[in-house]
């Protein structure tokens, strides 16, 4: 499905709703709705930054891995604007999560906390130096302003292998002792959007 719009083309991938769908199912509950539009928020803070930088946004796709912003021309701007728009959901999710715990403190309500716990999780989760993930994003526009491209990619592939493997051992950890299967989810996404499928 595509959708033109002022400033973009919006492309919809139908595996995005296969995903919405799948989680909504199997768990139809506060906290997926929650995790499911703090997301969103994470992804509009890469666009408001984009526009504000001024950077032409060529097409948005929303498919299996999230949202895909693909450019009109990836070089337009300099390393530092390009980290703080790969920081820019990450900041959007720990400024949710401080405003939400704040009117927890007030208000004392379990959906507050719960909202800004998501944030929390969402934030830390992307800062991961791993995959397509924002902290892997940043990270490539530190070294490569620092060192050559050789070794600028053989930090970034240390530094996702020393994110990945501990993840992969404590997540099988977690599913033979409880049965939870989420942090192996997670791992398997990262690993799984380093080699995305084709849109």
């Amino acid at each position: 499905m595509k959708i033109k719009t002022k400033r973009f083309l919006l492309i919809i991938n139908p595996l995005f709703f296969a995903v919405i769908t799948l989680l909504l199912t199997f768990s139809v509950n506060s906290t997926v709705i929650i995790t499911l539009i703090s997301g969103a928020l994470h992804e509009c803070g890469h666009l408001i930054a984009l526009i504000k930088y001024k950077a032409g946004i060529k097409s948005v796709t929303l498919s299996f891995y999230g949202m895909k912003i693909l450019r009109e021309n990836e070089m337009t701007l300099n390393y530092k604007k390009e980290i703080a728009v790969s920081l820019s959901g990450v900041a959007v999710n720990f400024l949710l999560s401080a405003v939400f715990l704040i009117i927890n403190a007030i208000y004392e309500n379990q959906l507050f906390l719960t909202v800004s716990a998501v944030n929390l999780i969402l934030g830390v989760f992307n800062l991961l130096p791993a995959g397509k993930l924002d902290g892997a994003r940043a990270l490539a526009c530190i070294t490569k302003r620092r060192f050559d491209l050789t070794k600028s990619g053989l930090i970034l592939k240390s530094a996702c292998a020393l994110v990945i493997f501990p993840i992969l051992l404590l997540g099988l950890y977690i599913l033979k002792t409880s049965g939870n299967f989420s942090l192996l989810i997670c791992c398997l996404y990262i690993i799984l959007s380093s080699f995305p499928l084709s849109d």
